[in-house]
């Protein structure tokens, strides 16, 4: 057990960066994101790299945002079986995508293509399960509301005030989430004290409410029906 935990331990700090002495990283003097980044170095839940950047531009994969969902409510189900014909038994992600699916709150399955982009829509509706039974209230606005999947995880999140759309109120739901954009959603949550109760998501996996699915698809139609009661968001 105490190896176990100490390989993850190792994972993390190799997926988030390693730390370097200097906390000025060099290609951040003039990101918009310096505050919020600054913040989620100083509180160790992110490192730079040895040649002193930060890389707050870089893609995040799905491994790498599903070590982060699961660093946020603790690794309890570890070894759990898993079918996924990509992972391989060796990879560092094992652990971590087996604890998901003894979360359910991931759905098992033949693949996860743990090395791809995640996008905006799959890391919004991973990060929203971990609110459970937070209603939705508001219907959804962006401008481009048609390439969302996940619309009530997305609708919880902007309720709470965590994702809101960029400049041309669009939420890009298939653009992929960078560093900068993680850091910044951990920084506005603990800035709101959003934080995620364990034993809800505990109560949610009992109850079979959670199992997140990356090959889920979407049907407006059944959106409209399921969420017609919503009020509109004021323009």
């Amino acid at each position: 057990m105490k190896k176990k935990i100490i390989i993850i331990a190792l994972t993390v700090l190799i997926l988030l960066g390693t730390k370097v002495e200097a906390q000025t990283f060099k290609d951040m003097q003039k990101h918009w994101a310096k505050e919020q980044i600054d913040w989620a170095v100083n509180k160790k839940l992110f490192n730079g790299y040895p040649d002193g950047t930060f890389k707050p531009q870089r893609a995040t994969t799905r491994a790498e945002f599903l070590t982060i969902i699961s660093n946020m409510i603790g690794m309890d189900y570890t070894g759990s079986p898993i079918s996924f014909k990509d992972v391989p038994s060796k990879m560092w992600y094992k652990p971590i995508i087996e604890n998901l699916v003894g979360w359910k709150i991931v759905k098992d399955g033949d693949y996860i293509n743990p090395d791809s982009k995640i996008t905006r829509d799959e890391a919004f509706g991973l990060l929203g399960q971990l609110f459970p039974y937070r209603e939705q209230y508001m219907k959804l606005s962006f401008e481009d509301n048609f390439t969302v999947k996940r619309h009530r995880d997305i609708g919880v999140l902007k309720d709470l005030g965590i994702v809101n759309g960029d400049e041309y109120n669009r939420i890009n739901a298939h653009e992929g989430i960078t560093r900068a954009e993680m850091a910044t959603i951990l920084y506005i949550m603990s800035n709101k004290n959003i934080e995620v109760e364990k034993q809800l998501v505990q109560r949610a996996r009992e109850e079979n409410k959670l199992n997140f699915d990356f090959d889920e698809t979407f049907s407006r139609e059944k959106y409209d029906r399921t969420y017609i009661k919503l009020m509109a968001t004021p323009q």
